[in-house]
């Protein structure tokens, strides 16, 4: 009949930028997703550390201040406050390392 042919002919439009916000809020969900995780285990693997390189680890990356400026406050150097950014750098690798290969083999 007419009235068939005419629904068959219908439609849908849908409006493009109704679905962009849906794929970007989704993407920022999982943005914030991956952002918990990465500071869960960064927090992990800072547990593991002596609380003098931890707070040496805070100053200068949560805190954003500068060798120099971490020197005057703890009263070491600045190629001593180097070298516990370095070594407590590598320990945190290792740890994360360590905690991630035990993630992957808990999901196999």
């Amino acid at each position: 009949t007419a009235i068939s042919k005419t629904r068959k002919k219908y439609v849908t439009t849908v409006d493009i930028e109704d679905h962009h916000c849906v794929i970007s809020d989704t993407q920022e969900q999982i943005i914030k997703l991956k952002h918990n995780e990465q500071k869960q285990y960064i927090e992990y693997a800072l547990k593991y550390l002596n609380p003098e390189d931890r707070t040496i680890i805070n100053l200068y990356y949560l805190e954003s201040n500068s060798i120099n400026e971490i020197s005057k406050i703890i009263g070491m150097n600045d190629n001593n406050i180097k070298i516990r950014l370095y070594r407590a750098r590598k320990q945190m690798y290792s740890k994360l390392k360590e905690l991630l290969k035990e993630d992957v083999k808990s999901i196999l």
